[in-house]
């Protein structure tokens, strides 16, 4: 069995680009949401920094991912990451486990 994957994603906007990021990836919500192997996909943007964004992602495999990467809908936003991103920074993590599990959810 595979072990779920895990993105951490920060985006800093290009100047005067913010709202067109922030549009971009709430387009991306529903359709990842949708993906097979799409566990868990949050988009947020920085309250101190303003044009600073993160999507947190979980995926149940790496192929999940990779099935991902190639859609449509993101296939589209990255067709213009060099119009809107400034900085895109893609890191795979993973989880440090402890604590109480109920608080390690996270939960809009």
């Amino acid at each position: 069995m595979s072990r779920a994957f895990h993105v951490f994603v920060t985006i800093q906007a290009k100047p005067h680009k913010e709202r067109d990021v922030e549009a971009a990836l709430q387009g991306l919500m529903e359709p990842t949401h949708r993906e097979d192997g799409c566990e868990c996909y949050i988009a947020q943007r920085r309250m101190d920094r303003p044009g600073v964004f993160y999507l947190v992602e979980k995926w149940r495999t790496v192929v999940d991912f990779r099935k991902h990467t190639a859609s449509s809908h993101l296939s589209a936003v990255m067709d213009r990451k060099d119009e809107l991103f400034e900085v895109l920074d893609i890191a795979f993590v993973s989880p440090i486990i402890g604590g109480d599990s109920a608080k390690r959810q996270y939960s809009p």
